[in-house]
């Protein structure tokens, strides 16, 4: 059996509570900040109703609203329509459809055709909102290929020597020694020495080469062939 077909075969065997503290990972993982999750007992995977299931705040003060269903059999395109109508309904949710930007579905179905998944997109879209949907096969896709991190914490599913991380991974592993000092420290009153570092980064970065170009057109250019490299403003001007 290969790697993804394993992924798929464990995220399907998840129960409610398991699958929304594995996507609450994963969307987190794909950048979504400022997590609340509402449709899970804290530190347990016991499910509570509610709407959404789960929510991101924006800098702007839009929310983001998050569903996760574990159904398969029966009509989970109903389900799904019948979610997203919920999460658009304020004595529900206690927010009106001005204040959502963004709903998010995330399931464990693949029966989902390319008709249905277009009307879903259409329900939200026509009241100004983005639609994101994320099924087993596209969540398993991410999972063997990005985020092995998340296969070995969540479905025991082990990769590698995790010697290739992200850098908040590795930040997160080094921070979990507590004889070390954190990684993710702010610097405060430190502007001055920040800017002396961003600054130097781009010397090195930019400023290095282009002083490398300027001595081999205007140094080497000359004692080879004039006429063929007529100086860093010949070079500058193409």
């Amino acid at each position: 059996m290969s790697k993804l077909t394993d992924i798929k075969q464990r995220i399907s065997q998840m129960d409610g509570g398991e699958f929304q503290e594995f996507c609450d990972a994963y969307l987190s993982k794909l950048g979504y900040k400022n997590i609340h999750s509402l449709g899970i007992k804290s530190g347990t995977h016991k499910t509570t109703k509610g709407i959404p299931d789960t929510y991101f705040t924006e800098v702007d003060g839009k929310y983001i609203l998050v569903m996760y269903t574990t159904q398969v059999t029966g009509d989970v395109f109903e389900k799904i329509t019948n979610d997203i109508n919920d999460c658009f309904t304020e004595s529900k949710t206690g927010l009106k459809n001005t204040d959502i930007s963004e709903i998010v579905y995330c399931h464990t179905s693949s029966n989902i055709g390319a008709g249905d998944d277009k009307k879903l997109h259409t329900l939200c879209e026509d009241k100004g909102v983005l639609f994101n949907i994320y099924g087993i096969d596209r969540i398993a896709q991410e999972i063997y290929a990005k985020y092995h991190s998340l296969a070995n914490d969540f479905l025991s599913i082990t990769f590698s020597t995790e010697q290739v991380c992200t850098d908040n991974e590795f930040t997160q592993r080094y921070n979990a020694n507590a004889l070390a000092a954190a990684l993710d420290t702010e610097f405060h009153f430190r502007k001055n020495e920040i800017e002396d570092i961003l600054w130097r980064v781009f010397c090195v970065k930019y400023l290095q080469p282009l002083f490398l170009i300027w001595i081999f057109c205007n140094e080497i250019c000359p004692l080879t062939n004039r006429r063929k490299c007529g100086g860093i403003s010949e070079l500058f001007s193409k």
